[in-house]
């Protein structure tokens, strides 16, 4: 499967306001206005309740994670708990967090121009976005995207830090 997607976000300084992101190949689009909520395919979209990190499917661009050794051996330790692992993500992993599809996405390299779309649609989708440093913010080149139920969990389990704003 081709899951490639367009990417855009609209901001305002440093805060994203709106976030899209359209998967063509697959059919699907995502956009989200800070406090308008997230849209999938024209409806209202969410995060899964799922609260078991046994039962949780959950996804990364790369699981060799090349340009982040260090990550490796955590990204091990957390898909060794996971009910479901899945080694493609890109940009359609976020897609499936904030559709309730799957409940954790992992990228340790991420430019902004690719977060800052993402964010927003995982927020309003319910959902919780941070940096590897626990910062709730698009634009620290590293995410992990959950499902609220699972945000502490995930991170901890991750080795990332479980800071209050995320």
């Amino acid at each position: 499967m081709l899951a490639w997607g367009s990417l855009v976000a609209v901001c305002d300084d440093n805060e994203v306001v709106v976030g899209a992101a359209s998967f063509p190949a697959v059919g699907e689009a995502l956009s989200a206005a800070r406090g308008l909520g997230a849209w999938w395919n024209g409806a209202r979209c969410g995060v899964s309740s799922i609260a078991s990190i046994g039962s949780a499917t959950v996804v990364t661009t790369n699981p060799q994670f090349r340009l982040t050794p260090d990550l490796k051996p955590r990204w091990d330790r957390l898909a060794a708990a996971a009910g479901m692992v899945r080694g493609w993500g890109d940009s359609y992993g976020y897609l499936l967090v904030a559709t309730g599809r799957a409940e954790v996405m992992v990228d340790g390299s991420l430019a902004d121009w690719d977060a800052a779309a993402l964010y927003p649609i995982i927020v309003e989708a319910g959902g919780v976005f941070s940096d590897l440093s626990g910062r709730a913010t698009p634009f620290g080149k590293s995410a992990i995207a959950t499902n609220a139920a699972l945000a502490v969990e995930a991170r901890t389990l991750l080795g990332v830090p479980n800071r209050p704003d995320a």
